[in-house]
């Protein structure tokens, strides 16, 4: 029907495929392809599955402000729940945004009430998937007014990766992903007297923010795009040109949190005074290891991650025969 990968599985053996939508609802559907042969279904199923829960674009609360509150851990005489607990419910509001551009939503609420994702006032082109959704109860007088973005993209992004934001800013985790949960199995198929056919089931739950179906067709896409980069590669392509380099940066003064290191790496290098790559690129492997609390696994952290970026450490000395972890 609507998977054209399924087509090419089967064209040697002229067996017509197909995608049978066998259960369907707002949030959920469950599907049949069939027939395969035997063990592409788990070659199908898998990737799928993969790209279904950490690929598909989605919009998520990146940042909240609140009024008196300077930081996550404060709290409201009049809000029956912390600070926390409300963050976290501002979190499960679900949205769907046709803005690939940052948004901003405006909560101004007069207790006693009690406040839910509707009570949000949404910029245009953004909706709310779950209006139902229980964010805070006022349980005294008192006016709670809180602003947060909106931001598009794929899969989780954490809080810590943010950098610096301005006081009374709180950043949130961001669940991009319209996707809640994928199932996959595999049955055995038959084809009149032939049995040695697959049959992939996938289940799909969604947020509702992008059906179950529109999920899949999104999924298949990405896999059919990046299928066909390798299709089209050229016998006669060195591999190991620099088309295929990682980009090197045009400024290595960026702010060491552009490496993406675990917290552990970063406040290692933060105690000695190291604050851009261009510093960290003029240490060796030893010089690192000289460092306090650096072993072998952070170092060997840094320089992949130096990597991607086409750098590297000042040399190639190699690691202490011990580890100082």
């Amino acid at each position: 029907m609507f998977l054209g990968p399924v087509e090419s599985v089967l064209a040697e053996a002229d067996i017509p495929p197909a995608v049978q939508m066998v259960e369907v609802g707002d949030n959920f559907a469950h599907f049949h392809i069939e027939p395969l042969r035997r063990g592409f279904a788990h070659t199908l199923g898998n990737p799928l599955r993969r790209v279904l829960l950490s690929a598909l674009p989605g919009a998520a609360i990146a940042t909240a402000r609140v009024d008196s509150a300077l930081h996550e851990f404060s709290a409201l005489d009049f809000m029956r729940e912390d600070l926390v607990e409300f963050l976290l419910n501002v979190k499960g509001t679900r949205l769907r945004s046709h803005d690939a551009e940052s948004a901003i939503l405006y909560l101004e609420i007069e207790g006693p009430a009690d406040i839910t994702a509707a009570d949000l006032e949404l910029p245009s082109g953004v909706e709310i998937v779950n209006p139902d959704h229980h964010l805070a109860s006022l349980t005294d007088a008192g006016v709670l007014r809180a602003e947060f973005s909106v931001e598009t993209g794929a899969g989780y992004v954490g809080s810590e990766t943010r950098g610096e934001l301005p006081i009374g800013v709180i950043p949130l985790d961001m669940v991009f992903s319209p996707v809640t949960k994928v199932e996959y199995h595999v049955e055995s198929a038959r084809i009149g007297r032939e049995s040695e056919y697959d049959r992939l089931i996938l289940k799909i739950w969604t947020d509702g923010a992008m059906s179950p179906a529109d999920a899949l067709r999104g999924a298949a896409q990405q896999l059919i795009e990046s299928f066909q980069l390798i299709a089209g590669v050229d016998e006669t392509l060195d591999v190991t040109s620099s088309a295929f380099m990682p980009p090197v940066p045009e400024a290595e003064g960026d702010p060491l949190e552009d490496l993406k290191l675990s917290n552990r790496a970063l406040n290692s290098l933060k105690r000695h005074e190291l604050e851009t790559v261009q510093e960290l690129i003029q240490l060796s492997e030893n010089d690192l290891y000289e460092l306090r609390g650096m072993g072998e696994r952070l170092v060997t952290e840094i320089r992949e991650a130096l990597a991607t970026r086409g750098l590297a450490l000042a040399d190639n000395a190699s690691a202490p025969d011990e580890s100082q972890e």
